[in-house]
């Protein structure tokens, strides 16, 4: 089905047998098949303009993931804004 990645190295098949006792997947999409993607990987789906204004979002997870569209071979600016606004309560 498809594939987790970080720096080009393959972390885990979706396709394979696992269990999680907990999984995230927060999304943004703008034509919906973002969001079509993150239903098939399953897990909690939380929006990402939905969090952005909230105070704190600090999230713990056995797997996290972000699923958004590629815009001019980068990622849109709420999704760079999001990494950021996490990794500063990590």
């Amino acid at each position: 089905m498809g594939l987790l990645c970080k720096n080009n190295k393959t972390l885990l098949k979706l396709d394979e047998e696992k269990e999680f006792r907990s999984m995230t997947i927060f999304y943004f999409t703008g034509t919906g098949n973002s969001l079509a993607v993150a239903k098939k990987i399953g897990g909690r789906l939380i929006s990402i303009p939905q969090v952005m204004g909230l105070p704190d979002t600090r999230y713990q997870d056995d797997v996290i993931g972000v699923v958004f569209p590629v815009y001019w071979a980068t990622a849109p600016d709420i999704i760079q804004n999001f990494i950021k606004k996490v990794r500063r309560f990590s």
